[in-house]
């Protein structure tokens, strides 16, 4: 099973849609950094921005969707599933390998996105003084949950 992930981890690495859709997530978490600027508020800071953050990384559900098309629909689509299944491996295994890649791939969307998200929020807004380390260590536990 270990195998297979890897394999997937490779598959969706060499193709160029993942590479394009973090970029684009990316892209969409700085656009949103600039219109938070636009905003007419004299008091907008960090800390807004890394609240604003929080809010955004429970919007997780609308990046599963082209997660899942990257994986599970793509076996579909070149016809490759029963070139795995004739390999031996179970369906139990396949779809529980799926779904880890699954995991990991979303992790590592939200992970790039978020940290641009808060990297381009404190170069426009600078640090402040209502930032502290207790705050971004609970910022850190909250993304983990």
């Amino acid at each position: 099973m270990i195998n297979y992930i890897k394999s997937e981890f490779y598959r969706i690495f060499n193709r160029s849609y993942f590479k394009l859709y973090v970029v684009m997530v990316s892209m969409l978490m700085f656009i949103v950094n600039q219109i938070i600027k636009l905003y007419p508020r004299n008091e907008m800071n960090l800390r807004l921005v890394i609240e604003g953050s929080i809010l955004i990384s429970k919007l997780v559900i609308f990046l599963i969707i082209p997660i899942v098309y990257m994986i599970i629909l793509e076996e579909n689509k070149t016809g490759t599933l029963k070139n795995v299944l004739a390999f031996g491996l179970s369906r139990n295994k396949i779809f529980l390998s799926k779904i880890i890649v699954c995991s990991m791939l979303i992790f590592i969307t939200m992970f790039s996105s978020l940290t641009l998200f808060i990297l381009s929020g404190w170069i426009m807004f600078s640090k402040g003084e209502n930032i502290s380390t207790t705050m971004l260590m609970g910022y850190g536990l909250r993304l983990l949950v």
